[in-house]
């Protein structure tokens, strides 16, 4: 299987890791916040969470958390 990672924005200093998907399928976003502001996104073989994250972070990632949740089914917090 081919693994397509894509990366977007820097994650240190997070405080919150919320993960889309299944890792162990490798088909999975991991979405770092710090407070209510999405910071960065690693996505592995799931391009849809990307693009909506990528635009979230185009416009500050400010209020991600309550507009991603609307959109997307966590699988794990981490806080």
């Amino acid at each position: 299987m081919t693994t397509a990672a894509s990366p977007s924005g820097l994650k240190t200093g997070h405080d919150k890791v919320a993960v889309r998907g299944s890792i162990p399928e490798r088909k999975f976003s991991a979405f770092y916040f710090k407070g209510d502001r999405l910071i960065a996104v690693d996505s592995i073989n799931r391009a849809p969470d990307h693009i909506a994250a990528r635009k979230l972070l185009e416009t500050g990632g400010f209020d991600a958390v309550e507009r991603l949740r609307s959109k997307l089914e966590y699988t794990h917090i981490a806080v």
